[in-house]
């Protein structure tokens, strides 16, 4: 059977499963338990959120993984250089899969995607190059 994969933004219904997949990529893997999950959540709703750089990774129709972007002033980068302006960078929040899909190849293709999106979002937030 051929599989289907398909890279598409998130919605608010994969909320539920992105968060439980995050939970199931990080539990134990650090620390004893995980958090990113609940940072994942709470992410959406910050200032710093780039919905245009959500992105679900479906195998054939069911999401396996997620990645989420942010953008975050560099302030204190620049204030410790003499800077007077502060510039804004994006950040590549982890990458992630469900285990059960972790090293069959599913990782590089969701890091693929970003590399030609980014720019056309950081035009539209006002990021320089």
């Amino acid at each position: 059977m051929e599989q289907k994969i398909t890279i598409r933004n998130e919605e608010q219904k994969d909320w539920a499963v992105v968060e439980k997949i995050t939970r199931q990529a990080f539990y134990n893997l650090y620390v004893p338990g995980c958090v990113e999950h609940y940072l994942v959540h709470i992410m959406r709703e910050h200032e710093d959120f780039i919905p245009e750089l959500d992105f679900v990774l479906e195998l054939n129709g069911d999401v396996i993984g997620n990645i989420i972007e942010t953008k975050k002033p560099e302030k204190s980068r620049q204030k410790a250089a003499g800077c007077r302006n502060t510039q804004e960078v994006i950040y590549t929040q982890p990458l992630f899969i469900t285990p059960f899909y972790l090293l069959k190849g599913y990782r590089s293709d969701r890091l693929d995607i970003n590399i030609p999106v980014i720019p056309k979002a950081a035009r539209r937030d006002g990021f320089t190059r």
